[in-house]
């Protein structure tokens, strides 16, 4: 790690296109097992660099972001720079809250759905699993299980496709309703000090990655 710390990580490494059509990038992804099983990827265009240099960096990049995340979350540090707020346009565009939410729930059931995939995938049966009945039945009740898992999972993702295609991707900042209309730090003094904020996380960065 970049202050000298030695960890342990289960990493894998695969290529990734990113986008479609002329848009679309190469790039590198990285993954990291948890021990609870979940994975973390990590896309990334630093084709020179080994994986593990990769990985432990920006990992390490990541506790910082998330530190900062949850400062600006629960303890508004944002606020320390600038204390007035100031309205949006009206006419500003901001992403829908609703499409946002489905969007999330449907890339949620898209990964429980590929897992749920590979594990039906990968259960095949043994040459002498016919002749043990009691363990061919069991078999067959995990595999119709996993079955039914995935067709609930694959209806509830066309659902959430179905809503996506009818919700806007953007409304106008008046038109947000309740807990979802915010205001804007005034701008000015935040923009200069996140101009500041910003030379410093790249000179950073470059220094870690030499």
């Amino acid at each position: 790690m970049p202050q000298g710390e030695t960890l342990t990580m289960r990493l894998a490494e695969m290529g990734s296109l990113v986008g479609s059509g002329k848009d679309a990038v190469w790039m590198r992804e990285v993954r990291k097992l948890t021990d609870s099983g979940h994975q973390t990827s990590l896309i990334s265009t630093a084709y020179a660099l080994p994986h593990i240099q990769l990985a432990a960096q920006m990992f390490s990049r990541w506790c910082q972001e998330n530190f900062f995340g949850y400062m600006m979350r629960h303890f508004a540090i944002d606020l320390l720079a600038e204390y007035g707020v100031d309205d949006l346009p009206t006419d500003e565009k901001v992403i829908n809250p609703t499409w946002r939410d489905l969007t999330k729930q449907k890339h949620s059931l898209v990964s429980k759905l590929r897992y749920r995939q590979a594990r039906f995938a990968e259960m095949t049966i043994h040459p002498k699993a016919a002749e043990d009945t009691k363990r061919y039945r069991n078999w067959i009740r995990k595999k119709a299980d996993l079955l039914e898992q995935i067709q609930h999972l694959e209806h509830e993702i066309g659902e959430r496709k179905a809503k996506l295609k009818k919700t806007p991707h953007y409304i106008t900042w008046d038109a947000l309703e309740g807990t979802e209309a915010f205001q804007q730090l005034v701008p000015g003094r935040k923009r200069l000090l996140d101009t500041v904020k910003m030379i410093a996380y790249r000179a950073e960065t470059a220094m870690l990655l030499c």
